[in-house]
């Protein structure tokens, strides 16, 4: 499960102006056995958070514990506009946890960095993203 947080939190007018939805990201998940995971995207999101807002997203599926490496792909929201170089991708080292980034190029901007402790931060709005159970 990956646990993350916008700071501040959403704004009524933001959803008013930019629909309900406009906040949603999107997450892919593999490993090295070639385990199916589901891309559902399912979680839960506490969109009446004001100073933050926090969410959780399920993986798809448990993680096997033969496997050696987990990669979780990133995608922005629908019509989000990049304003800086963001991290797509994380690939994590098992059981260890040793996080490895893959940023896009620093033209295609977006406010993603990771943080080097497993955890990632949006800078436009304070997004903490961390793996965890």
């Amino acid at each position: 499960m990956l646990h993350y947080e916008f700071v501040p939190g959403l704004r009524q007018h933001e959803m008013e102006t930019k629909g309900p939805f406009f906040w949603y990201w999107t997450l892919s998940t593999e490993d090295d056995l070639g385990t199916p995971y589901r891309d559902d995207n399912g979680g839960a999101f506490d969109s009446d958070g004001e100073t933050a807002a926090h969410g959780t997203r399920y993986l798809g599926g448990p993680v096997p514990r033969s496997a050696r490496r987990l990669r979780v792909n990133f995608t922005p929201a629908e019509g989000w506009t990049p304003t800086r170089s963001w991290c797509r991708q994380l690939d994590i080292a098992l059981p260890g946890g040793r996080v490895t980034e893959a940023w896009t190029d620093p033209r295609q901007d977006l406010a993603f960095s990771a943080n080097g402790d497993g955890t990632m931060s949006d800078r436009r709005r304070g997004l903490l993203i961390s793996a965890g159970g």
